[in-house]
């Protein structure tokens, strides 16, 4: 029988929640035809130390790598970012693994094979799946059977293919507008956030605020769409997987300090200044100018600066979210660059879509330059897992190919003047000499964030909330399930209900730092545990007896379940 493939994404490793859940399925498999849980990875992915991490905590130990004669050793032990290890074996399954060679961290990813399916439905499912996840969380008695779209996304990934070999269509009727009558809200990430929300508007007149059930209140932008009809937007604060019930407001509440025009985007957090070309010139944070050398986004392509006639519009000037677009008509294509600010976000929001002209379809697409003041720093990035580091000093000797599969990249120093970029979906960036490069591949959605500090998402639950945003909801009130303290870099990934317990959460640390969160759920036990289960350790208790305490090494993965 021919060894399962690990599937992968556009060239990428597949999102870590859906490489656990097919870990899972291959180890099941195996088990029951009573061989050794085996998976083969013929191209490795950017990013690749976290595979064993993962494998190993989806309860794969055995690795193999074929068509790989670059690599010194036929058989070694591989070492994953977060500690956890995987044996990598040749034609003999036997060799004694205390005896093998040991690597740690990423091993050389030649480029991947061009993949022609558009991850698109791919996300699309999966963040269906994790709507799906949450509620069945929430719901006072387990679902019965697995989700259609995770038999779906399973089914699609296929066991010896090593990409995803059928159709990801979005299943028709699985989602809600929310009731206009009625407005509510639901964060579906398992973690605390300040978010945006869209709500229906229905017919009647739309309240000047929404007020919470425990006094909140937040102002109401009323954003005109092109069919004619409109919507609403909202940001309040939210607790993990918490939903609110609203009632409209007939008065006008305070409103964050906005300045929104074709040379400003101000929220009162963040401020980005336009040139006359459109560029952003200038950029700070709560009056802390980031490091720049030239404007804080410049588009170039082929190396050169992209000319050409431009046109700055304000499309939207709060209360709730700002926007300003920059349309570039050059030789070869249109970029158009959207510049966003939600209310009280610490983070510049940018879209870029480049659409080439008909002879220039095939051409090469610009990059979004960031061009920073840390000329010899590191280049710090993450994809779901733990974090590593490239050299972004100018050099002979090391490769200057952008990383695909990125998640967020930091550049900057340990003073806190570093600039970040964060994806909505994975990026290919690339750093040279103190220059931040985004690849504008199809409709590219990232932030630019600053440092970060108390009170503030890490750069990890930054990119979930970029991807998950809050949903209007018909449920109604629901209240947190729980509430972490003293994260640091750990990210809470994913929630679901998991084989005889209550619910997990899966976490990643991504700073690379040792640490102690608590946890505060009311339950009687609480433990690490498999995708299947299975406890590997129990949480202890605090000294108080209110929750619960989670210990992280760097780069560390886990899964924490209760009952």
């Amino acid at each position: 029988m021919a060894d399962p493939l690990l599937p992968l994404v556009d060239g990428i490793a597949p999102p870590l929640p859906l490489l656990l859940r097919w870990c899972e399925r291959i180890r099941a498999r195996a088990v029951a035809d009573a061989r050794r849980p085996l998976v083969a990875i013929p191209h490795l992915p950017d990013g690749n130390g976290v595979l064993p991490d993962a494998l190993r905590l989806g309860g794969i130990e055995t690795v193999r790598l074929p068509e790989r004669d670059d690599l010194p050793y036929d058989g070694f032990r591989w070492e994953g970012l977060g500690g956890a290890r995987v044996r990598v074996v040749g034609d003999d399954l036997d060799d004694d693994p205390a005896g093998l060679p040991l690597h740690v961290g990423n091993l050389p990813a030649p480029v991947p094979p061009a993949d022609q399916h558009d991850p698109a439905a791919l996300y699309a499912l999966l963040d269906l799946a994790r709507l799906e996840d949450a509620t069945a969380l929430l719901a006072d008695e387990p679902p019965a059977d697995e989700s259609a779209t995770w038999d779906h996304l399973l089914a699609s990934a296929g066991l010896t293919s090593g990409d995803f070999d059928r159709p990801l269509p979005m299943p028709p009727g699985r989602t809600t507008r929310g009731d206009p009558r009625h407005p509510s809200l639901w964060n579906p990430l398992p973690f605390a956030r300040r978010a945006l929300t869209v709500l229906p508007a229905g017919d009647q007149r739309p309240p000047w605020a929404l007020r919470a059930a425990d006094g909140r209140q937040a102002p109401v932008q009323v954003v005109d769409l092109p069919d004619g009809s409109r919507e609403l937007l909202v940001s309040f604060q939210l607790d993990a997987l918490q939903g609110l019930a609203l009632t409209g407001e007939s008065e006008p509440v305070a409103e964050p300090n906005w300045e929104v025009s074709a040379t400003v985007l101000d929220n009162g957090v963040v401020r980005a200044e336009f040139d006359a070309l459109g560029h952003v010139s200038r950029l700070c944070w709560d009056g802390r100018f980031a490091d720049l050398i030239g404007p804080a986004v410049a588009p170039r392509r082929d190396g050169l600066p992209l000319t050409g006639e431009t046109t700055v519009t304000v499309a939207e000037a709060g209360p709730v979210r700002g926007l300003v677009v920059v349309e570039r008509r050059c030789l070869g294509g249109t970029l158009s660059v959207r510049y966003e600010l939600h209310a009280h976000e610490d983070v510049l929001r940018v879209q870029a879509a480049w659409t080439a002209s008909g002879d220039q379809a095939h051409s090469e697409p610009p990059v979004l330059v960031h061009p920073t003041g840390h000329r010899a720093g590191d280049l710090w990035c993450s994809g779901d897992g733990g974090r590593w580091s490239i050299p972004a000093k100018a050099s002979l000797f090391s490769s200057c190919d952008p990383v695909r599969g990125i998640r967020w990249a930091s550049l900057g120093d340990s003073g806190g003047r570093s600039l970040a970029v964060v994806g909505a979906r994975p990026l290919a960036v690339r750093a040279e000499s103190g220059h931040l490069e985004v690849a504008v591949e199809g409709n590219v959605q990232y932030a630019i964030a600053g440092p970060r500090g108390d009170g503030r998402l890490n750069l990890g639950q930054l990119a979930q909330h970029l991807a998950c945003p809050a949903r209007a909801s018909t449920a109604g009130e629901r209240t947190a399930p729980w509430r972490f303290t003293d994260l640091g870099g750990v990210v809470p990934l994913w929630a679901r209900r998991i084989k005889d317990w209550r619910g997990a959460v899966l976490l990643a640390e991504q700073a690379g730092s040792r640490g102690r969160a608590t946890w505060f759920i009311a339950c009687r036990e609480a433990a690490r545990v498999m995708p299947d289960g299975a406890i590997i350790a129990a949480l202890p208790a605090t000294p108080e007896g209110d929750g619960w305490q989670v210990d992280f090494a760097p780069g560390e993965l886990a899964i924490i379940a209760w009952r």
